[in-house]
């Protein structure tokens, strides 16, 4: 006697974005295909993280406050100070140990990394820890040095915190997502997918590095508003496009949709075997 056949099961569902609620601004459509392999990844993966979610950021927190700024030092220390290296070795060792720190929290304390914005969440913490202890490293020095406008050193380098290694490391998180689904589930994304958030991390982070250094001359302040307006509102609306061109803080870690990721990315699937006789 056939067996009956049973249509496979639809892959579970994540919590969607509201459009509607809450202050989102604008959709933007500016990396739909990129956007669509990621929504396909994301379908792939557990809906959500119940368990260890605020253990892991803090625990990111703490390993960028620590382990990516220890690394980073010693790294730079062994190079030496320069412009050439403020603006372009620096930045990249930099993301490298952050990006160290993101991966250890989603290999052994989160067990994965379910979608894009987790990813962000988890890099912008781990970025957060990494610029409290680095402003803490230059406030001091900046104290001791006795210098007319240490003053306005200080105030300028934790003004500057939430649009620095914050969104850097959004990017990076991301990256460090598609590198950990693509483990899982290959099918349908390119190997590339994840380079353009880990280059856009280090990309931001030397331009607005080279900005500073460029401009050094000029009142602080000054330097960190051209870096805000020339860096950080650009890289932000990619990235703000990237995790689904639309979101409210409230409703954040609900996964962006992108109706068309099943038409695309998935491939068609062969018929079944006809029933033996």
């Amino acid at each position: 006697m056939a067996q009956p056949s049973y249509p496979p099961p639809p892959p579970a569902e994540h919590p969607q974005s509201s459009r509607g609620s809450g202050l989102h601004g604008p959709e933007t459509h500016l990396f739909t295909s990129i956007r669509t392999h990621l929504t396909f990844l994301e379908q792939q993966l557990p809906t959500s993280l119940a368990k260890n979610f605020r253990k892991g950021l803090v625990l990111a927190l703490i390993l960028g406050a620590t382990l990516s700024i220890a690394l980073s030092a010693l790294f730079e220390l062994l190079i030496g100070v320069s412009l050439v290296a403020i603006a372009t070795v620096f930045p990249l060792l930099e993301e490298i140990f952050k990006g160290l720190s993101i991966l250890l929290v989603a290999l052994f304390v989160w067990k994965t990394i379910p979608s894009r914005r987790y990813g962000a969440i988890l890099g912008a913490s781990t970025g957060l820890g990494f610029a409290i202890s680095e402003n803490i490293i230059y406030s001091v020095q900046y104290a001791l040095s006795n210098a007319s406008n240490s003053a306005e050193l200080i105030a300028s380098r934790w003004v500057g915190v939430p649009f620095m290694h914050v969104t850097w490391d959004a990017f990076v998180g991301i990256g460090i997502f598609v590198l950990l689904a693509q483990k899982s589930s290959r099918r349908g994304t390119p190997l590339w997918l994840a380079m353009p958030f880990l280059l856009a991390g280090v990309l931001a982070h030397m331009l607005w590095n080279s900005i500073a250094v460029a401009l050094s001359g000029i009142d602080v302040f000054g330097v960190i508003l051209v870096d805000v307006i020339v860096i950080f509102i650009p890289f932000a609306i990619m990235l703000r496009d990237f995790l689904g061109g639309h979101f409210n803080l409230q409703g954040f870690l609900k996964s962006a949709t992108e109706p068309r990721a099943p038409q695309i990315l998935i491939p068609p699937q062969p018929p079944p075997p006809p029933p033996p006789p």
